[in-house]
């Protein structure tokens, strides 16, 4: 392993156990003004929410991977199986065969945007579905997602319960 994919892990480990606690404390949702008891997402977490679905969408279908909005650098780092080129994550996503994307949350901070979201996946196989913690890096100017970084719900629930015993 390369001291930059040493690096990339560290840093999905620490963004994958950061990230629930934050979208606690900066949600996506505000408040109704009128105060009904609905909440309403913001035009950030709406237009990201469309990015991703499209994102989705697109890969899951196989058509032309020049049409996704990912980066030429892109990389997306998983705690299940470390890192992924490109072409390897298009590979993968096509052997998914239903999606839905929840609780997403998103921040912007100097030209890159954080989206945090809940992925609940259907494979191809058959399997039972996965739900897993996606948090994905787009570059704000070309409007490009960088990194894709991804954990099993059951992986932060542990982790989240061993650091609640230190």
């Amino acid at each position: 392993m390369t001291v930059k994919q040493k690096i990339m892990r560290l840093a999905c480990s620490g963004l994958l156990l950061v990230m629930p606690m934050a979208a606690i404390y900066g949600g996506p949702v505000v408040m109704d003004p009128l105060d009904r008891g609905q909440a309403t997402v913001t035009r950030d977490v709406a237009e990201y929410t469309n990015r991703e679905q499209a994102l989705m969408a697109t890969a899951l279908g196989g058509g032309d991977s020049t049409a996704l909005p990912l980066a030429d650098d892109f990389e997306a780092w998983s705690t299940a199986n470390d890192w992924q080129s490109k072409a390897e994550w298009l590979a993968s996503a096509q052997q998914i065969k239903s999606y839905l994307i929840k609780d997403v949350s998103v921040r912007v901070l100097d030209g890159l945007v954080v989206v945090q979201f809940l992925l609940r996946t259907q494979s191809r196989k058959g399997n039972l579905p996965q739900n897993k913690i996606v948090v994905d890096i787009w570059r704000q100017s070309s409007q490009q997602l960088a990194v894709r970084y991804t954990t099993d719900t059951s992986v932060s629930q542990r982790t989240a319960a061993l650091s609640q015993k230190r």
